[in-house]
């Protein structure tokens, strides 16, 4: 149980500082942050933290002793519990007494022990029931000591407080100066570097026009929360100081273009700083940094220079390949121990300084070959042996420092003539190195054709493609084509498949060995024999539900018609899917909004990346999905995935949704009012099905649900029977609204052992139950695995709607559905526990509810 930032503030952010790892306890909310930091400035502060911290030593042991017992138990399994203790206890005095009445009308001799055997009989069964009722003692008297602590921090933030204030009246005559100037005026312009300055008054924060501050060359130990105040401020200069941190609400500077850290004692970024999107240099260097913010990415979208060097960084996050705009990145004299694949989105990138980080980086990722504006390299005094072959594609480098590593390739003859010679030396490397994959590619297709031939099968998908594959085949036929179709296949948009295509193809061409296309799969979207789909064996299910929601009752809001509920319900417990019709939202709409999501699929693949990042807390992002495969590489899923946030449909989701197509925004702010009405209506029906009020589940999945769109592009796929789109699982969320691609198969359901296509039927939805449906029906609804596979004839799009709890939501069985011969099958949880284990279990086909089910 960690403690309500909402009740118990002081202390939630206490907590929050002196537990730096996000698992421990629950962040703060933004908004909630940034007002407590306004309304005691001072939280911040060394000394205060110091003594707070001294005030709550019994919080932090009960605390992590309530995390090892696990979390609170809900008051209904309390209940029951209490209940059964009093029933055991019940039966275990009848049963003592029967013993004494048997013992004295027969003259048992052994009666002490048959007492003795039912006590220890009962002490076991009560075991369980005790141990409930014992945790939640504990939590009660822990709340009691919350709010004690609370009031004891408050005492001491005042009295800390009035103190700092006493030292900080002997501040520089010059700021005081500084401070009743501005309040005559307008002051812009603040020089205080080498006052010998040790504090800066809170007052600070009230010189909203100031432009540039300079703090430099002091002995600032801590920076004010009410800095924020400085609304206007473009250029904040605090090097050379003794800074161990920097203020959460740094992040509120939204007009910050110039940050210089540089010469402190830092060794943590806030996660805020991402929030200064106007941001274009940061100069962190010469601190104690051990890590960068996981986010700096996503938000510093504007930076153009970033100095780390001088510190204690072992990596680099994922998301410093999302600064497009970097073009100075200086990581110099840390302890690296390698570089993220990602660096090779920073495709305006000049200069790269990753020098001097001795033994620790030994090997520079492939992607560094995507640098294509790369201009000035220094990679000495490390343990590198060899570099990539794609550094052949770094054109425009004109300056690169090799020196003091023990370098194998380029051998040092070819390093000593100097940067030309080694990128020559690389990219004969890199060309031989795709004539190697270019042979085992062909040795890989002569394997799969020496069945079906290779002309059939090369006629078949050449002819899959429907934007225009047939020229291929012409230029097979014709030879005076090949120059035509060459340049039609490097124009191709499919991100996963056509780009993958152009580039063999192409190669192809110039290996003067047109008279076949090489079309294997690469060997990253294989996956291993056991996984493999097997579509010979799949069949049609003819029978799945097909429910028709035109019921009069339900349009004026009343109850469903009986016979409807029964079909839902049916449909739910024996399949966890069905597909509905007369939905409600317009076809045209419907049509609307697939035009719109295949356009936006169409777009070339350098407009799409621009939406592309691995981090799956990013609201709006472009991605793959991949397999995590025992024992080798992981697998990527033949699909291309872009989601996003379908609620609340506000000006600030709307702005993050693509530009282009430029019908996109108008189309899915449309389509996500009727969608959020018709899973309204759903929810109703299902809690309807279960006997229960209408509104009982979407109450039971709390307050602020996740709310969020998946629209997923399946490309004509060369073989089907070697990937699948999406690897086999079931919904993590409660509820998911799916419309398919007219006329194009492609998912799948398990049932009774067997996989059964889902074929798609004109203007309907398939209503696909998840894990949190099955839980709080208490197993009635069934929440089942599926997947989706390819095929070599025609592009998939399809588009889902998530519902779900967020993560602060305890889920349980609802308690209506439980009963003396329903016990409850699953214990609550809170949804973040649910998707820790979800990504814990990566790699396997998971089986996450049945880690939460309780003994039977």
């Amino acid at each position: 149980m960690d403690p309500n930032p909402k009740d118990y503030p002081i202390l939630s952010y206490l907590l929050s500082q002196l537990n730096p790892e996000p698992h421990e306890d629950p962040p703060i909310p933004q908004q909630l942050l940034e007002t407590l930091l306004t309304q005691l400035p001072y939280l911040n502060h060394p000394k205060l933290q110091a003594a707070l911290a001294q005030a709550i030593p019994d919080i932090k042991q009960t605390q992590s002793l309530l995390r090892n017992l696990g979390p609170r138990p809900d008051p209904y399994a309390v209940a029951i519990a209490r209940a059964k203790l009093s029933e055991i206890q019940s039966k275990l005095q009848k049963n003592l007494q029967e013993t004494e009445a048997h013992a004295m009308v027969n003259g048992v001799v052994d009666r002490a022990q048959k007492e003795k055997e039912l006590i220890e009989v009962a002490e076991t069964e009560m075991q369980i029931y005790k141990a409930v009722v014992r945790l939640e003692e504990m939590h009660e008297v822990y709340e009691k000591r919350l709010r004690e602590a609370e009031d004891r921090l408050v005492e001491v933030y005042g009295s800390i407080v009035a103190e700092v204030e006493r030292e900080q009246q002997g501040t520089n005559e010059e700021v005081v100066g500084i401070l009743k100037d501005a309040e005559n005026g307008i002051v812009e312009r603040v020089e205080l570097s080498g006052r010998q300055l040790r504090f800066l008054p809170e007052a600070f924060g009230k010189l909203q026009w100031l432009v540039v501050l300079n703090l430099s060359h002091n002995q600032l130990e801590v920076l004010p929360d009410s800095i924020a105040g400085l609304q206007k401020l473009e250029e904040l200069d605090v090097s050379s100081n003794l800074l161990v941190s920097l203020p959460d609400s740094i992040g509120l500077l939204l007009n910050l273009r110039v940050l210089n850290v540089s010469g402190n004692k830092i060794t943590t970024l806030p996660e805020t700083i991402s929030r200064c999107s106007c941001l274009v240099e940061l100069d962190a260097s010469f601190n104690n940094l051990i890590c960068l913010p996981s986010n700096i990415g996503y938000g510093l979208v504007n930076l153009e220079r970033l100095s780390i060097q001088l510190n204690r960084l072992r990596c680099l996050p994922p998301s410093i390949g999302e600064l497009r705009s970097l073009r100075y990145l200086d990581v110099h004299f840390n302890e690296l121990r390698g570089l993220p694949y990602s660096i090779g989105r920073l495709t305006n990138l000049e200069v790269l300084n990753l020098s001097s980080n001795f033994s620790d980086l030994t090997a520079i990722p492939e992607t560094i070959g995507d640098l294509i504006n790369l201009r000035e390299l220094d990679l000495s005094n490390n343990q590198i042996r060899a570099l990539p072959n794609s550094f052949g594609e770094l054109k425009n480098l004109a300056k690169l420092n090799l020196d003091q590593n023990p370098l194998e390739i380029p051998p040092i003859e070819i390093v000593n003539q100097g940067v030309e010679a080694v990128k020559e030396f690389m990219a004969k490397r890199l060309l031989d190195a795709r004539a190697e994959e270019e042979q085992r590619n062909m040795l890989e297709v002569n394997k799969q054709q020496a069945q079906t031939g290779l002309l059939a099968w090369g006629t078949s998908l050449l002819n899959s493609v429907v934007l225009g594959f047939h020229k291929v085949l012409q230029a097979l036929l014709e030879p005076e084509k090949l120059q035509e179709t060459h340049g039609w296949i490097n124009n191709c948009n499919s991100i996963i498949s056509l780009t993958w295509f152009s580039e063999r193809i192409s190669r192809s061409f110039k290996m003067a060995t047109a008279t076949e296309p090489q079309l294997a799969l690469a060997p990253n979207f294989i996956l291993p024999k056991d996984k493999r789909p097997q579509l010979s064996q799949i069949t049609s299910l003819a029978s799945i539900p097909i429910i028709d929601l035109n019921d009069e009752d339900i349009k004026t809001g009343g109850r469903g018609s009986s016979s409807l509920l029964e079909k839902i319900s049916q449909a739910c417990e024996e399949y966890g899917f069905f597909q509905i019709i007369n939905h409600g939202v317009p076809e045209e709409l419907c049509d609307k909004v697939m035009t719109a999501t295949t356009e936006f699929f169409e777009l070339p693949p350098e407009e799409r990346a621009e939406f592309f990042s691995e981090d799956p807390s990013k609201q709006v992002r472009l991605f793959n999905y991949y397999l995590k495969v025992e024992g080798q590489e992981k697998v990527t899923m033949w699909s291309e995935n872009f989601s996003h946030p379908w609620h609340p449909v506000d000006d600030f989701f709307a702005h993050q949704l693509p530009k282009n197509p430029p019908n996109y925004r108008e189309a899915f702010v449309e389509y996500a009012k009727e969608v959020g009405a018709l899973v309204d209506r759903l929810f109703s029906l299902l809690s309807q099905a279960l006997g229960l009020e209408k509104d009982c589940l979407q109450k039971g999945l709390g307050d602020a649900p996740i709310r969020k769109t998946q629209a997923i592009f399946y490309p004509p796929c060369p073989n089907p029977e070697l990937t699948l789109g999406l690897a086999v699982h079931t919904d993590s969320f409660a509820l998911t609204v799916l419309r398919q691609s007219a006329g194009v198969t492609g998912l799948q359901v398990i049932k009774d052992e067997k996989w059964v296509a889902v074929d798609p039927v004109p203007n309907a939805f398939v209503i696909n139950l998840g894990d949190q449906l099955q839980v709080m029906s208490n197993g009635r609804f069934k929440s089942v695995h599926h997947r989706a596979v390819t095929n070599k004839l025609l592009p998939r799009v399809s588009l889902a709607v998530f519902y779900g709890p967020n993560y602060d939501t305890v889920i349980c069985p609802v308690e209506d559905l439980i009963d003396e011969e329903h016990p409850p099958l699953y214990r609550s949880y809170t949804f973040k526990e649910f998707m820790e284990e979800f990504h814990r279990q990566e790699g396997t086909r998971r089986r996450v509810k049945e880690a939460f089910e309780l003994p039977r």
